[in-house]
């Protein structure tokens, strides 16, 4: 007979069994947010939807120069940034919390399918730059003429053979020159066949590597060992120095410095001419990095090669920028490179270099007027050239062929990756590939809660549709908003100095946004009368767009046709327009910013 004692123990032993035995994944320690991007004029005007696995944001893109709709990529502080303050979007999150083990599986099949994407793209991409390079030379010879191949990276400099170098490792480069320049002898080129491969959204290919990749590397690792025996002449365009200023003036501590650099990155660029499993590209950065190093000190400041991206999808590159934001460009860059500086010099990584030499491109940017560049490139990315060798006839006798083969199958993943305003959109599609995932593991499926139906009828290709379906399904366990730019400010500061365009402290004109004098998107009651202030004013503006368009052009007309049309909605109490902040930087955001996403009550 079992004592009333153990009767009593003995159910919370086994309770205590089960929270010290089970595994972590019980308990549920990680969260995935949907989220939900309010509309603004533009793309996704009707707003944007956006999956949130920790610190990595995943949502889907269409790429007009692809044709695909494809995952994106991207670290939560810039996708915040480039909608909440420069597309000026509240962001809306609907938080659910997961168990390690689904939250791991989650980010590994949205990580997957993003990398599956990927490398089906980037083989279509390899080929048809193997086209291009095959149809050129294919010309060149025709004519009996020199064709030179594009190679990124390779643009900053041109061997000087009149300028020998001496140093101690001679030897040891002459001897990797010969046997690079002997593989070069030895490549044979093939003729190109039909590519067949077929594509599967599930099925991660291997990467492909092409003839015209492997040629390249051979011609590329001759330059970088002809650059260090003959000496090499600088591309001026392709580099950039800061002026003799006292700020900017290299003091001992400097030159110190960037002499130990320069000899570490040298013995670094030996160590991987001998190991022949570094790329040429890995070899170019120590061999621009030792450059930096000498023409630095020759000049006694910092000259450095240009990293700039000339275009970005992004979009926000403007060569109108009012004269109080290039002050606050070249101001805000100054002081981040004098804090970036020393901590380059105590830990000299790649990353800390890229930033500070980012940091003084944007300088000279803000001092030359030039329209900013959105973002650096992680690899130098000059524009350099290779002279093309003479091919046998029989390797273009297939080049019709495979030009067609390519062509298809960029058709193909075009059918596999479609993009359709109602039936594949950036909200249905996320929400389906989230669902497919669900089906094939019980554990996530019971962590996110009931299935979403994503039939036509039920419109949950609309976003803020979907993102209600989120909180009506799933076990949503928080709401959190980061407001939008504009309305952080409001805030913060609420006056109807904010509510005016031509008032606002914050607000700058630019030619992203159609003319309007009020913001409409926090006030209810009161927009219809707003509305229609903006449309008299989008009127207004055509009209003088439209008497002084034979001295100004379309620009002026075409705004206030813009501006008209984007006030009709406000007029019947909805919003769509709610301007943009493409001038803001880090110096502007309030200090606030940093406190959101915030729990909405």
């Amino acid at each position: 007979m079992v004592s009333s004692f153990t009767a009593i123990l003995f159910p919370f032993l086994i309770f205590l069994s089960v929270l010290l035995f089970s595994p972590l994944s019980a308990v549920p320690n990680q969260k995935a947010s949907f989220l939900y991007i309010e509309g603004n004029t533009g793309e996704s005007s009707g707003g944007h939807s956006a999956l949130k696995l920790g610190e990595t944001v995943y949502h889907l893109q269409y790429s007009f120069e692809t044709q695909v709709f494809s995952v994106v990529r991207e670290p939560w502080e810039l996708f915040r940034f480039q909608y909440s303050v420069l597309e000026n979007r509240n962001i809306h999150l609907a938080n659910i919390p997961l168990r390690d083990k689904s939250f791991l599986f989650l980010k590994r099949k949205w990580d997957e399918l993003y990398l599956v994407q990927k490398l089906h793209l980037e083989g279509v991409t390899k080929r048809g730059k193997e086209i291009q390079f095959l149809q050129n030379a294919s010309l060149a010879q025709e004519k009996e003429q020199k064709s030179l191949s594009n190679a990124v990276g390779f643009g900053y400099f041109s061997v000087n053979s009149s300028r020998e170098s001496d140093f101690e490792n001679k030897d040891l480069v002459e001897l990797s020159l010969r046997d690079w320049q002997l593989k070069a002898d030895q490549f044979q080129w093939v003729p190109f066949e039909r590519s067949n491969a077929s594509f599967s959204k599930t099925q991660l290919q291997k990467r492909e590597t092409s003839q015209l990749s492997r040629w390249e590397e051979i011609q590329k690792k001759i330059k970088i060992r002809q650059a260090l025996l003959n000496g090499w002449k600088l591309i001026p365009e392709h580099w950039s120095e800061l002026s003799n200023e006292p700020m900017f003036q290299l003091n001992p501590s400097d030159q110190t410095f960037l002499l130990d650099w320069g000899k570490s990155e040298f013995q670094t660029l030996i160590r991987e001419i001998k190991d022949e499993t570094k790329t040429a590209d890995e070899e170019l950065i120590q061999l621009l990095n030792y450059i930096t190093a000498k023409e630095s000190l020759t000049l006694f400041s910092f000259r450095f090669p240009n990293q700039k991206l000339e275009h970005s999808d992004s979009g926000w590159i403007d060569p109108e920028y009012p004269e109080s934001v290039w002050q606050n460009k070249e101001s805000e860059a100054i002081e981040n490179f004098n804090k970036v500086k020393p901590l380059w010099q105590s830990n000299p990584t790649h990353t800390l270099r890229l930033l500070l030499f980012s940091q003084a491109e944007t300088i000279l940017s803000a001092r030359q007027r030039d329209a900013h560049p959105v973002s650096i490139s992680a690899q130098p990315n000059a524009i350099g050239s290779l002279p093309i060798p003479s091919l046998n006839r029989e390797v273009f006798d297939g080049l019709p062929d495979y030009e067609s083969s390519n062509l298809e199958q960029l058709a193909e993943l075009r059918k596999l990756y479609p993009y359709h305003l109602i039936y594949e959109n950036c909200t249905n599609e996320l929400l389906r590939y989230t669902e497919d995932f669900a089906k094939a593991n019980p554990e996530l499926r019971s962590d996110l809660g009931q299935e979403i139906s994503l039939k036509t009828l039920n419109f949950r290709f609309v976003p803020f549709v979907a993102y209600q379906a989120v909180l009506d399904h799933y076990k949503v366990a928080e709401v959190e908003e980061a407001p939008s730019y504009h309305n952080l400010i409001r805030k913060d500061n609420s006056s109807f100095q904010n509510e005016a365009t031509y008032l606002s402290s914050v607000y700058e004109f630019n030619p992203y946004d159609s003319h309007f004098l009020m913001f409409t998107d926090d006030t209810l009651l009161l927009r219809p009368a707003f509305g229609l202030f903006n449309f008299t004013a989008g009127l207004g503006e055509f009209g003088t767009g439209f008497f002084t368009f034979p001295f100004s052009g379309t620009k002026r007309w075409r705004k206030g046709v813009k501006g008209m049309f984007f006030s009709l909605p406000e007029m019947v109490f909805f919003n769509v327009r709610k301007g943009s902040f493409p001038y803001v930087n880090a110096a502007r955001l309030p200090l606030s910013y940093h406190n959101y996403p915030r729990a909405v009550k």
